[in-house]
């Protein structure tokens, strides 16, 4: 009898083993139909496994389980209304700044207000709009040099004020407008996008300032060569791609101005 008895505890410990094997599954929901065909055959002992788990486990795993549907949420914010022309953005309350400058005679100019002066003297025939251009001169707001290294990571981190050089300032948590180049909106926009998670809204229409750019060189018997062989790459369509080139150059470089440390 207790030769017996040693001969079965070998088979009655491997039948336990691969019953709670089993209930294991049936608790991680890696079964499905039939679940009782996987006691099918048993020793004795799946008997008050299973009356135990039917009866008492179910509860006990069930009441420390999430039931029902999961609940998420939505927001229907009104989009703050941003006037539409740059007439009405001069009537506004809403401040407005510029950073697009050059530097003269050790001097930083801002290129925007330098300009507003030479159209002061162009629209004087036209008194409306000679009155909204010099409401817009004394409205703007310069911040001088914003792409330095030091600067730009201020103008983006800073949540209260930002001061110019003359110590006028704007809250930056508040809606603010930025005149610049489109060059400039473009890299504004992409700071914005990564670090200060702002919803942004494009003018409806251009201002009526331009400014343009030329370049010398001095000509020799080296220029018609040179010339005829950038007809010939932009009539392949070089020149778009060298624009696209320029543009992830610029968003490179103002990723690393405003964390050096993880694009060094």
């Amino acid at each position: 009898m207790g030769h017996s008895e040693a001969t079965n505890r070998p088979a009655l410990i491997q039948d336990f083993i691969q019953d709670f094997l089993n209930i294991s599954l049936i608790l991680f929901g890696q079964v499905g139909r039939d679940t009782f065909k996987m006691f099918y055959n048993k020793k004795w002992i799946a008997v008050p496994i299973l009356i135990v788990w039917f009866l008492c486990g179910s509860f006990i795993i069930m009441e420390n389980l999430y039931m029902g549907s999961i609940f998420s949420y939505l927001s229907a914010i009104k989009s703050p209304i941003f006037p539409p022309t740059w007439q009405s953005l001069v009537d506004s309350d809403i401040p407005i700044t510029t950073t697009g400058s050059a530097r003269m005679a050790f001097i930083n100019k801002s290129n925007l207000k330098d300009l507003i002066p030479r159209y002061l003297t162009l629209f004087e025939n036209n008194p409306h709009l000679r009155d909204k251009i010099d409401k817009l001169y004394k409205k703007l707001i310069q911040l001088v040099d914003i792409f330095r290294k030091v600067s730009l990571p201020k103008f983006m981190k800073n949540v209260g004020r930002m001061t110019s050089d003359n110590n006028e300032s704007i809250d930056l948590s508040k809606t603010f407008a930025i005149m610049d180049s489109a060059g400039h909106l473009q890299n504004y926009r992409l700071m914005f996008g990564w670090k200060a998670a702002r919803e942004i809204t494009d003018g409806k229409e251009d201002t009526p300032f331009t400014q343009i750019h030329l370049g010398l060189a001095s000509r020799n018997f080296y220029l018609p060569s040179f010339q005829k062989r950038f007809r010939h790459m932009a009539s392949f369509g070089l020149e778009d791609q060298w624009n696209t080139y320029e543009n992830m150059v610029h968003t490179v470089v103002i990723q690393h101005i405003m964390d050096n440390s993880s694009y060094s």
